[in-house]
């Protein structure tokens, strides 16, 4: 008799050797796990490497960053110092529109280099004008800015004037003097001296080396002048 006798074969058992589908399925889903742990691995490695590097060049560049400022803050610096220049026992001299003679004297007198014309500042300043004249008027003060381009002489600070015409010698904190006419004048209050007596106000101007002065009051501060007797 001459039956065949065939193996029975579970239902889960491939043929080929290999596993069954399901048992396939998490067999690749477990390697691409360990695959994906293995990459997020590799980047934390990275990371650990990377991140004190990029803090270290952060570093780097702030302290190039401030050395760099720092450097450009000294040439600066550096530059407008040469940019400028101090002369010691300062003199300018001129002549008014009368052809008068003046001198403005300084103790240091700073100006800019490229602007011979413009302003220069001045330590204890002080004015002559008409020189060459037998009473010339002077003028001292502890600081003061000349502009060269106008004329004009601006003082500050104990502002002395001396009134050589009449003999008057006025003290106030500003002046202003302007060269090419020779007047003074200020709005600060003034107070005088001289022979004919006393004298106070809120401001003034001299005119002509003191042939004419005028005197204004403002407020609680008018003009108010002692005369001596003859």
């Amino acid at each position: 008799m001459n039956d065949v006798i065939r193996p029975a074969f579970d239902d889960s058992f491939d043929p080929s050797g290999g596993l069954s589908s399901e048992r396939a399925a998490e067999s690749r889903k477990a390697a691409a796990a360990v695959r994906q742990w293995r990459r997020r691995a590799r980047i934390v490695r990275l990371a650990r490497r990377a991140l004190p590097l990029s803090i270290g060049l952060i570093v780097l560049l702030l302290v190039g960053v401030a050395a760099m400022r720092t450097f450009q803050a000294a040439q600066a610096e550096n530059e407008a110092q040469r940019a400028s220049a101090t002369l010691v026992n300062a003199r300018f001299y001129g002549q008014d529109r009368q052809g008068r003679a003046f001198l403005i004297g300084a103790a240091t007198a700073r100006q800019m280099l490229g602007a011979v014309q413009g302003p220069v500042a001045l330590e204890q300043p002080t004015l002559e004008i008409g020189r060459d004249q037998p009473d010339p008027t002077r003028v001292r003060a502890d600081r003061g800015v000349y502009d060269q381009r106008t004329g004009i002489l601006t003082l500050h600070d104990d502002v002395r004037i001396n009134e050589g015409g009449q003999g008057f010698e006025f003290r106030t904190q500003t002046a202003v003097v302007d060269t090419r006419t020779g007047v003074v004048s200020g709005r600060s209050p003034v107070e005088g001296q001289g022979p004919m007596g006393s004298i106070s106000a809120s401001s003034y101007a001299i005119y002509d080396q003191g042939a004419r002065i005028v005197f204004r009051g403002s407020g609680d501060n008018k003009v108010r002048a002692t005369i001596n007797d003859p």
